[in-house]
């Protein structure tokens, strides 16, 4: 695996929910050529992102192939933290749509049995945890206050 696929996926696993956007900054970082005209199309006008090459849209699939990360629909959020949000009107996988649309994705790592076997670890949150937590607040799921009888 070649340096800056490793940087990505080392990257993806420390930081769930990496959008293109952020894995694009990467590729700046470390002065990787990535700008092609090559656009990732999920269905018939309903793309994910653009403007990257072949080659570079390749090391992601790679990933992905080698169930090292998984691809999947996000809000539109995680993004704007990336400050990169594009013009196109929002989009949902499964869709098909007359006039080009954006739909946000993210990838997030593939647990290992390690992480499967901890009990207390908890990997997938919302994009409502996200932004209750940016308010300061954290929505404990599965934890139940006792009740007085």
């Amino acid at each position: 695996m070649n340096g800056i696929k490793q940087t990505i996926l080392k990257h993806i696993r420390l930081n769930d929910f990496t959008t293109y956007a952020k894995i694009q900054s990467l590729f700046d970082e470390a002065g990787h050529d990535y700008k092609g005209d090559y656009t990732f199309f999920l269905e018939d006008n309903n793309t994910s992102w653009g403007g990257w090459s072949y080659e570079a849209y390749r090391m992601i699939e790679e990933l992905q192939e080698d169930g090292f990360i998984v691809m999947q629909e996000t809000e539109a959020i995680f993004y704007g933290v990336d400050r990169v949000l594009p013009v196109y009107p929002l989009g949902t996988i499964g869709k098909r749509y007359k006039r080009l649309h954006w739909t946000p994705v993210c990838f997030r790592p593939v647990p290992t049995p390690a992480q499967d076997e901890d009990e207390g670890f908890e990997r997938f949150i919302t994009a409502c945890d996200v932004l209750l937590m940016m308010k300061g607040v954290w929505r404990q799921r599965d934890e139940q206050k006792p009740r007085r009888a």
